[in-house]
């Protein structure tokens, strides 16, 4: 920032801040959430309870298949620590031509359901795209992100 002439208000961290806008896009839900978070090569899924992080879970696989076991057996071994067990809400952090492969993890017979949403602030971006300029858009971690310190922009 100093290189670039820039004042620098503000560190946060990446997941900190996209896990605010996530509270934010979910305050609705009244279950648990399961949010699966696909960052460059990392791949972690996250549990919460009654809004409280309980599990950050690492996956070595970035394929939907071949990780889909071991994402629903953490899932089912953090389940059966409650009974019963809240309804789950999931919320892909994957990119969006992704998510269809990741939408088997979601158990509608189970009643979970997808929670995503379209994050408003980046739709001006691509709009703005479409009349010719080339956007590259941040990934969706990186969106919730932005959105959380765009909301708290004085």
């Amino acid at each position: 920032a100093e290189l670039a002439d820039l004042p620098l208000r503000r560190v946060d961290w990446l997941l900190t801040a996209a896990q605010r806008s996530l509270d934010q896009l979910t305050q609705s839900w009244d279950g648990d959430l399961a949010w699966l978070v696909l960052e460059e090569k990392s791949l972690r899924l996250l549990l919460f309870r009654q809004g409280v992080p309980e599990v950050d879970h690492a996956l070595e696989q970035l394929d939907p298949l071949s990780c889909q076991r071991e994402i629903r057996a953490c899932v089912a071994a953090w389940q059966a620590m409650v009974d019963p067990p809240s309804a789950l809400g999931w919320w892909l952090s994957v990119p969006s031509e992704q998510v269809d492969a990741w939408m088997p993890l979601v158990d509608g017979a189970a009643g979970e359901c997808c929670l995503n949403q379209p994050l408003p602030t980046w739709a001006e971006l691509l709009e703005q795209g479409a009349a010719g300029d080339v956007v590259d858009l941040p990934s969706s971690l990186q969106q919730l992100a932005l959105l959380a310190l765009h909301q708290e922009e004085p």
